[in-house]
């Protein structure tokens, strides 16, 4: 039976409005699939994370710049502009995608064009530069990842009868993950494991069409022998993990050196 009952699995609010449904993941990481529908997520949570903490970090340059090199489009269907300069004349320049999919490479400001074409006619070459981005702070993106992993664990149970997500909601097992992802009570820091997996941009073959793709992003959650609740996406290449029970991760360390240091994801190898 499928959930029915309006909850919040963060604020446990019954009362509160819910019309909007709440993507796992952001739409402007490319997911369009992962979707928990009115009546999991409140409004008033849902409003907040998109404001502060899904906002912040997808415009943050980390993010856009990764979005960019993918061609990751917004939920507006804008793939973020990569800013540079031209070296030696510090020309600002911003390549980005045309409606049709094309590259273009152009002036930041159209005040600049002519020097542009010019720089363009009377050199051989062209050399930019581009700001290598700080990661997000650490706080904001572990917000980010239990946020994540909270709606991943309703993601799953929603197949289930409705008890099970109620059990959920109330678990005080989950509070000091809920608190600190929506109220940022708690733990002054909450950490989480990063490594890279493969490369940013991992090519695949569909098996039905035999036409390349990629993926932006993927999840599920691992369950340890010290009953540990890990959330663990990888992001462009990127494989983060996080303890959704509380800010440790020693049983995940564990996990690790039993399996080789595999991925969770691919627990036999990319």
């Amino acid at each position: 039976m499928a959930h029915t009952p309006f909850q919040c699995i963060f604020c446990k609010s019954m009362t509160a409005s819910f019309v909007s449904s709440e993507h796992i993941v952001p739409e402007s990481l490319g997911n369009t699939e992962h979707v928990l529908p009115p009546g999991i997520v409140c409004d008033g949570c849902n409003n907040y994370f998109a404001r502060k903490i899904e906002g912040p970090l997808l415009s943050s340059d980390f993010l856009m710049q990764a979005r960019h090199r993918n061609g990751i489009p917004s939920k507006r269907k804008r793939v973020p502009v990569q800013n540079m300069l031209s070296f030696p004349d510090a020309l600002s320049l911003e390549m980005g995608f045309a409606r049709d999919g094309s590259r273009y490479l152009s002036a930041a400001d159209e005040s600049d064009n002519d020097r542009f074409v010019n720089r363009l006619l009377t050199s051989h070459r062209l050399t930019a530069m581009f700001p290598v981005p700080e990661k997000p702070p650490q706080r904001l993106f572990s917000r980010f990842l239990l946020v994540m992993g909270i709606e991943s664990l309703a993601y799953r149970m929603l197949p289930v009868d409705d008890g099970i997500l109620s059990d959920h909601i109330n678990n005080s097992a989950l509070d000091e993950s809920r608190r600190y992802a929506r109220f940022t009570e708690g733990s002054a820091d909450w950490p989480y494991h990063e490594c890279q997996i493969y490369p940013e941009r991992k090519p695949l073959l569909d098996s039905d069409t035999g036409l390349p793709y990629d993926i932006p992003h993927e999840f599920t959650l691992l369950y340890t022998p010290k009953k540990e609740m890990y959330f663990v996406i990888a992001i462009f290449g990127t494989q983060y993990t996080i303890n959704i029970g509380g800010p440790e991760l020693e049983g995940f360390c564990d996990w690790l050196a039993n399996n080789n240091n595999a991925s969770p994801l691919y627990p036999t190898g990319t």
